[in-house]
């Protein structure tokens, strides 16, 4: 039988984990800022993220809309 052969394709870049950044009060890495993003000033301009009620039926269609619309939601239950 033949051994079997492993190759390298890629390697990745040693990023710290966020629990290290915050206990070593290490600032965000420039590498994961976007500073080309224009952020708003006031939250009060920003549409209000959806809210589902699990226990009624047409949460249902709701959540399907939301994970389409937005990609995340809040779940109160």
């Amino acid at each position: 039988m033949g051994e079997a052969s492993s190759r390298k394709i890629g390697s990745t870049l040693k990023v710290p984990s966020v629990q290290e950044l915050v206990k070593q009060q290490i600032a965000v890495p420039l590498r994961y800022i976007r500073d080309d993003i224009e952020m708003p000033m006031t939250s009060s301009i920003l549409p209000q993220v959806p809210v589902i009620d699990m226990e009624k039926l047409l949460a249902i269609q709701r959540l399907h809309f939301a994970c389409i619309d937005w990609g995340f939601f809040r779940v109160d239950v």
